[in-house]
C-alpha cells in the first residue's frame, strides 16, 4: 500500500484498532478504528529513550461514514513537523495545547464542568446546596471571568457584595472547592494558586431561637386555614418537620417502604444518607405517633415513592417548594416579619427535651448530632431564663422605686 491520501481513504474498518506509521514522517501515525473512523496521532518521548512514550491526537483524518476528509495528509505532516521541533526544544506540545485551550475557560465553564462531572455523583442535598450557590451567586457574579485570570481581590469584592452572610460563606466554600479541582485535576490555573482560599469569611452566629408557644398556636391555625389552597403534601411536610426533629432534607427524603409507621407507638426510618453520615454513620430518624398519623393519611402520588412528592416524576418535594409553603404559613399566622425559620423546630425540640429531663446524650442522638454540637447550637436552658428573671425582679423593683421588703 502506498501511504497517500487516496489509498488511506480506501482502507476498510478493521476488526481491532490498527495503527500505520507514515514512512516519510516516522512520528506520525494514522489510527483506523473498528467503527471506520480514522485519526492522526503524533508519537514522541520527552527525555530520551528511557522516558514514557506519548500519543498525542493531531486530528481526525476521516469520519466513520467515509464521505469527507477532515484533516488531509499534508496538513497532518505539517503539524507533526511543528510538534517535532517543540519536542527537540524540550517543550511538551500536548501540555502546551491543553494550556492554550484553558485560556478561554470562564468561571461559568468551570461551574458547568463541576456540575457535570462532580455534583452528579453526590447526594441530592449536596447537589441542591452547591447548585443553589452556583445559580444564585457564582455564575451571576463571576461567570464571565476567566479561571486563570481570577484574582483574590475579585473574589473578596464578590463575597462582600452577597447580602446574606451565611449564603456568602456557602458560595465561597463552593468556589474554593471548584478552584481546587481546577488546579489539582483540570490544570486550569498555571500559577497553581487558589485565590478563594484566604478570603475572610463572614462571622456566623449560631442560631439560638425557639418557636414560642404563641407562635405555635398561630402557625397551627394558619396550617388549618391554608388546607385546600396549598399542596396537602407541603403542608403535611411542615407539620412533620415540626414533630419529628429531623432536618428538612431528611424529612423530604422519606420514602414509602423505607419507613416503619405506627399511629399508636410511633415509627422510624433508617437514614443511610444524611448531613453527618461520615461522622455519625447510619442514623435512625424517630417519627412520633402524631407524625405517623399524618404520613399514613397522605394519598400516594402515582409513580412517586416519596411521602412528600414533588412536581418532577420520582422526585421529592424540593426545599424551595417547601420554603414557599412555609412563607405562606408564616404570613397567614401574622409572623411574616418575625425572625423564625422552619429549622427552629429542631431548636424547640432540644429545649423541650431538656425541660422534660431527657438526658443530653439521648437528645443528641435524637437530633443526629454529637452531644457537644447539640449543646453548642441548640441548648438554651429555660431554667437559666427563669433564674435570670428571678434575679432581675428585685433589681427592677428597686429601679422602679419599689424595693422588695425583706420578710
Amino acid at each position: 500500500m502506498e501511504f497517500n491520501q487516496k489509498e488511506l481513504a480506501k482502507l476498510p474498518a478493521p476488526a481491532k484498532v490498527q495503527r500505520i506509521p507514515d514512512p516519510t514522517h516516522p512520528a506520525l501515525y494514522i489510527q483506523i478504528n473498528p467503527s471506520g473512523s480514522k485519526s492522526w496521532y503524533f508519537v514522541y518521548r520527552l527525555g530520551g529513550r528511557g522516558s514514557k512514550q506519548q500519543w498525542m491526537k493531531v486530528g481526525d483524518f476521516m469520519e466513520s461514514t467515509g464521505k469527507s476528509i477532515i484533516m488531509p495528509l499534508n496538513r497532518a505532516q505539517e503539524l507533526a513537523r511543528a510538534y517535532r521541533t517543540k519536542v527537540d526544544a524540550g517543550t511538551d506540545p500536548k501540555r502546551e495545547l491543553e494550556a492554550a485551550a484553558v485560556v478561554g475557560t470562564t468561571i461559568a465553564d468551570l461551574c458547568q464542568k463541576f456540575e457535570n462531572e462532580v455534583l452528579v455523583k453526590k447526594s441530592q442535598s449536596t447537589q441542591d446546596g452547591y447548585g443553589g450557590s452556583i445559580k444564585l451567586w457564582i455564575k451571576p457574579g463571576l461567570g464571565k471571568v476567566q479561571v486563570r485570570e481570577l484574582t483574590r481581590d475579585q473574589v473578596t469584592i464578590w463575597h462582600s457584595r452577597i447580602p446574606y452572610p451565611v449564603a456568602a460563606n456557602r458560595a465561597l466554600s463552593c468556589l474554593r472547592r471548584m478552584l481546587n479541582l481546577a488546579i489539582d485535576v483540570w490544570d486550569m490555573r498555571p500559577d497553581q494558586i487558589n485565590v478563594a482560599r484566604k478570603v475572610e469569611r463572614n462571622e456566623e452566629e449560631p442560631r439560638k431561637r425557639d418557636v414560642e408557644r404563641s407562635e405555635l398556636l398561630a402557625l397551627g391555625d394558619a396550617l388549618r386555614a391554608l388546607e385546600g389552597s396549598h399542596s396537602l403534601w407541603a403542608l403535611a411536610a411542615v407539620k412533620v418537620v415540626a414533630l419529628c426533629f429531623g432536618r428538612v432534607s431528611e424529612v423530604l427524603g422519606l420514602k414509602r417502604g423505607g419507613c416503619v409507621l405506627d399511629a399508636k407507638m410511633g415509627g422510624y426510618s433508617i437514614l443511610k444518607q444524611h448531613k453527618n453520615i461520615k461522622k455519625e454513620g447510619i442514623r435512625r430518624l424517630e417519627i412520633p405517633p402524631e407524625a405517623c398519623r399524618i404520613m399514613l393519611a397522605l394519598p400516594r402520588l402515582e409513580d412517586n415513592p416519596y411521602y412528600f412528592p414533588g412536581r418532577i416524576r420520582n422526585r421529592p418535594l424540593t426545599r424551595d417548594g417547601l420554603h414557599k409553603t412555609w412563607m405562606a404559613v408564616r404570613e397567614k399566622a401574622g409572623l411574616a416579619e418575625a425572625d423564625i425559620v422552619i429549622h427552629d423546630f429542631r431548636s424547640l425540640a432540644e429545649s423541650e427535651g431538656e425541660e422534660q429531663g431527657i438526658s443530653e446524650t439521648t437528645r443528641a442522638t435524637m437530633m443526629g448530632h454529637s452531644a457537644a454540637t447539640a449543646r453548642r447550637h441548640y441548648t438554651k436552658s429555660r431554667k437559666v431564663a427563669e433564674a435570670a428573671a428571678m434575679i432581675s425582679a428585685p433589681i427592677a423593683a428597686a429601679l422602679n422605686g419599689k424595693p422588695k421588703r425583706k420578710k
